[in-house]
């Protein structure tokens, strides 16, 4: 199900949606294209009525902000592995940025008035509590994902659904995109790997698109306007 300029709310709900409907005997896709920040370690999906201050009196005070006006990964993670019991694979992909630009007021750092991001997301991830699970962000932590046009995703949404047309298991697609990636762009694409079993992509040989096999799941959410995946390939998702 696509889900595009998904509010904080919303976010919550379209989860609880999916995961009503949503059979533990298949493997699960759940993709969020839109903004992101990462504080200490913790990524949050930044929703459409996010609303953080400009400038913050410390890093509490601004970590504070982000989680109440933000959804953070963890809660998404929780919720799924309260449904799923990791008999089948679930894979989070993230295309979003993993920054933290933190400011505070110039008075309060005699030095130039920020705090570099470094300070902030030094702590390592938090690991889910979902087994059989993996985590795919589009940049690496503490850097900012490339933009690319309004309504198709980024860079490396287009090459990574590229290569899941063409088929194949999920790490194999992963490194095929990085590899395009560093050739175009010079960006990583990270993986957290915590699958206990191969997730594999059937290559698309109809007219129409489709990104998954008839039994798999599938959850697009959105909170920077509606971004199709290339060629409307989210039509055939459920």
């Amino acid at each position: 199900s696509l889900k595009p300029d998904l509010s904080n709310a919303a976010i919550r709900e379209a989860v609880a949606d999916f995961l009503v409907s949503e059979k533990d005997e298949a493997a699960c896709l759940f993709c969020f294209i839109g903004h992101g920040i990462e504080v200490n370690g913790n990524h949050y999906l930044v929703p459409k009525d996010a609303r953080l201050e400009d400038k913050h009196r410390n890093a509490t005070d601004f970590e504070l902000d982000v989680k109440e006006s933000c959804r953070a990964l963890e809660f998404v993670q929780d919720r799924f592995a309260r449904k799923r019991s990791g008999r089948c694979p679930t894979a989070f992909l993230l295309d979003c940025c993993r920054s933290c630009d933190f400011q505070t007021p110039p008075e309060e750092n005699a030095v130039d008035g920020s705090l570099p991001s470094a300070a902030i997301v030094s702590a390592p991830a938090p690991k889910t509590k979902l087994k059989n699970s993996c985590v795919i962000y589009s940049t690496a932590a503490g850097h900012k994902a490339l933009d690319g046009i309004r309504g198709m995703g980024g860079p490396f949404m287009n090459l990574f659904t590229e290569e899941i047309r063409a088929g194949g298991d999920l790490v194999q697609i992963l490194t095929r995109t990085r590899s395009r990636l560093n050739e175009r762009q010079g960006q990583l694409a990270p993986l957290e790997d915590m699958l206990h079993e191969s997730f594999r992509f059937h290559p698309n040989t109809s007219s129409g698109t489709s990104l998954r096999r008839s039994q798999d799941e599938m959850a697009v959410y959105d909170s920077a306007g509606t971004a199709m995946l290339p060629g409307g390939a989210m039509e055939d998702a459920v």
